[in-house]
């Protein structure tokens, strides 16, 4: 299994955890298109999505993919995406910082 599943895997068991309420699953698709993302799972009745980057060059690509993929299919109100960093990113990393949104 590769990393990124295996990652996903261990998360969602720790999701499923802590967050008793939900249902937490990896790699799933966006509605019926064909981009998929790492983990996701509901949250009080809210589509949760975590994208989570290990060691990509470009990470905020999955994200931008993926935010595109859920505004097409139209439900985008009520939806959190979680751009998650491991620690191959340091906190100062470009690639992170321009990843940080306040809603």
């Amino acid at each position: 299994m590769p990393l990124a599943d295996k990652f996903a895997s261990i998360l969602c068991k720790h999701l499923t955890n802590i967050l008793l309420a939900g249902n937490w699953s990896r790699s799933g698709r966006i509605a019926s298109g064909r981009q998929a993302v790492d983990v996701r799972g509901k949250l009080a009745g809210r589509p949760v999505y975590i994208e989570v980057e290990l060691r990509r060059d470009e990470p905020l690509t999955n994200v931008v993919k993926l935010w595109r993929a859920i505004e097409k299919e139209g439900h985008t109100s009520g939806v959190v995406l979680v751009h998650a960093f491991s620690g191959h990113y340091p906190s100062a990393n470009t690639h992170r910082l321009r990843g940080r949104v306040a809603i």
